[in-house]
């Protein structure tokens, strides 16, 4: 049995005064991308290098793609989901207003910034299928462990 690619995705957490907004970006049309998010709505988020711990994978990933740094104490790994071949490191990070905004104004690479209010009411449709049940998870600030996910066929 080989062993399983590692990806990070991380969800910028913007508590508002009415509501609780992400970061995503639109993932782009290549064939680094899986078809299943190319064109949607996607936490930042990438592969893991081989000599690289997860949560620095999720650094430089959330880095090159939003333009922002967020330090490693600043991310909570709140769930991993495993599949057939790949594990799914997920991350939250609470980020400043200054902060958000800044992302959103990142024109760093070809996929743009977007914010993304949670609850996702009214998105559905441009967004990943697992961003629609990981991002409330990531919002949830209750949870405090990691949360392991099996999904069968994935």
């Amino acid at each position: 049995m080989g062993s399983k690619q590692a990806y990070t995705l991380g969800f910028g957490i913007g508590p508002f005064q009415d509501d609780i907004q992400t970061i995503m970006v639109r993932k782009r049309a290549s064939s680094e991308v899986p078809a299943s998010v190319r064109g949607m709505l996607n936490a930042p988020g990438g592969h893991v290098e081989p000599n690289e711990m997860p949560v620095e994978g999720m650094i430089r990933e959330y880095e090159e793609e939003t333009g922002l740094y967020v330090a490693v104490q600043r991310w909570h790994q709140f769930a991993t989901v495993f599949g057939n071949n790949y594990r799914l490191h997920c991350f939250r990070a609470v980020i400043s207003p200054i902060e958000f905004g800044a992302a959103l104004m990142h024109t760093g690479t070809s996929e743009p910034t977007e914010a993304v209010s949670i609850p996702l009411m009214g998105q559905m449709n441009d967004l990943a299928l697992h961003v629609v049940w990981l991002a409330p998870m990531a919002c949830d600030m209750t949870i405090k462990g990691c949360a392991n996910i099996h999904l069968e066929g994935a």
